[in-house]
């Protein structure tokens, strides 16, 4: 029995991430910042205990959502200009089967110094905001299931300490390098993490394109 599977018709490997510089130019990475600061923000939750209380201790960041709708009316070349990437991207590196983008697009505030409640508030003693280890591709009935996960940083990383992108593909850490309107793309089901911010605001956009099911 032969236990080995057939690579590839043109040889293709499939990448652990792959990135896109200068996917925005600062007027329209500050376009998407207004945008989402426009929006009302709150505290992302992953998960809730048996008792149905927040599982603080995974995720600290704000989000609010940017949908179709919305960026059709306000900042239609975000879509277009992440369509672009994502076809290029993916042909480039990925190959996978993918039919669009099937969520809103995240937008995520690391901020140290926001409380979520008084008890919060009373210290500021090692306070921080960072995204413990983690996968993208998590149930959901209603869409199909997500395959790349993109993010564009909005922000110069010098603006703040901290939030270094990691992704775990074997035994080491492997830090992502962030720029200002780079796109970072990876296969959805990679381990990955934020780091701690500990000074300044860090700032992103995150999609998801999903596909047919997995076979």
């Amino acid at each position: 029995m032969n236990w080995l599977l057939c690579p590839p018709p043109d040889g293709r490997k499939e990448e652990q991430w792959a990135y896109w510089d200068d996917a925005f130019s600062d007027e329209e990475l500050e376009t998407i910042i207004k945008l989402g600061d426009s929006k009302p923000k709150k505290y992302a939750v992953v998960g809730t205990t048996p008792e149905g209380e927040y599982v603080g201790d995974i995720r600290h960041s704000l989000v609010n959502f940017m949908d179709a709708d919305l960026l059709v009316k306000h900042a239609p070349f975000i879509l277009d200009k992440l369509t672009h990437i994502c076809r290029m991207l993916n042909s480039s590196y990925f190959d996978f089967d993918l039919s669009g983008f099937h969520e809103p697009f995240q937008y995520t505030t690391y901020d140290p110094l926001h409380k979520s409640d008084e008890k919060e508030k009373a210290s500021l003693d090692n306070y921080h905001s960072e995204y413990n280890w983690h996968i993208d591709k998590g149930p959901g009935e209603d869409r199909p299931p997500r395959k790349l996960s993109m993010i564009l940083n909005l922000l110069d990383s010098n603006e703040y300490e901290g939030g270094d992108f990691e992704i775990k593909t074997g035994v080491e850490n492997q830090i992502l390098p962030l720029k200002k309107g780079r796109v970072i793309a990876f296969p959805s089901w990679t381990l990955h993490r934020v780091t701690p911010v500990t000074k300044g605001i860090r700032k992103s956009m995150v999609i998801w394109v999903g596909g047919p099911k997995f076979k």
